[in-house]
């Protein structure tokens, strides 16, 4: 893959049975080095009963493609998708509050975590996220669990 300059990043803070936690983080500000954030959750998947959480989307570079999704419950939406992710498709950014809101999906609330089991106000973060990126069609995320130096 060539070198691209992500303008989103998901940063995992957080890996329990509830979900993996985390923050997708952007518009930084170089000159004040703030940024906008939002508190984000993913389902958690275990190989074995003793070991660890992860998510399905791995730790890397994807673009994200903006389109009309629906999901099991619930009518036709627009979101960006993440896509060239070895093995899977569908990976949606979405509204979400619990891990079982999600089945690979990164969900976006604006607070939350592990200590709550749950991101609160999901509908409001991604309404918020996507009017951001309303003239976006395609864009790059970093997929991490730990800060870029950009966002230390």
């Amino acid at each position: 893959m060539s070198q691209v300059d992500p303008e989103v990043y998901l940063i995992r803070t957080d890996h329990t049975k509830d979900g993996i936690f985390g923050e997708l983080a952007y518009d930084f500000n170089d000159n004040t080095g703030g940024y906008k954030s939002f508190a984000t959750l993913e389902h958690a998947y275990q190989d074995k009963p003793d070991g660890p959480y992860y998510p399905k989307l791995p730790d890397g570079t994807y673009k994200l493609v903006k389109g009309v999704h629906q999901l099991e419950h619930g009518g036709p939406f627009t979101a960006f998708e993440v896509t060239g992710v070895a093995g899977h498709s569908g990976i949606l950014i979405h509204p979400g509050n619990f891990n079982k809101d999600s089945n690979g999906c990164v969900l976006t609330g604006t607070h939350g975590g592990p200590e709550d089991k749950q991101i609160f106000d999901s509908k409001a973060a991604f309404d918020e996220f996507m009017t951001r990126f309303k003239d976006v069609n395609e864009m790059w995320i970093d997929v991490s669990t730990d800060y870029p130096e950009k966002a230390a």
